[in-house]
């Protein structure tokens, strides 16, 4: 399905559709049950992809434990990829 078809099943415009896709602008919760009809998905998957919620989280951690924001502030140095991320990750949980 093409991002203007979507859109239009969804009564939204293809720019702003475009705009959600890269995280530019957040849909209403309307706009965001429609998306999920249309792409016969949860809304719950869809809001899995809402970075404000980890971005909130992390900001919150970083308030209450000063070493977390170090311990994140390391990982970011040595990690540039989210395979990288990943990989430490899975070390972590083998």
């Amino acid at each position: 399905m093409s991002l203007r078809n979507l859109a239009a099943r969804v009564r939204i415009t293809a720019p702003y559709l475009s705009d959600i896709e890269l995280n530019r602008r957040h849909p209403s919760d309307r706009v965001l049950g429609e998306l999920a009809r249309a792409l016969h998905a949860p809304v719950d998957d869809l809001r899995a992809h809402d970075p404000r919620s980890l971005v909130s989280e992390i900001e919150r951690r970083i308030r209450s434990d000063g070493d977390y924001a170090r311990a994140l502030r390391e990982l970011l140095n040595r990690c540039t990829t989210a395979e990288q991320l990943l990989r430490i990750i899975a070390q972590c949980t083998s």
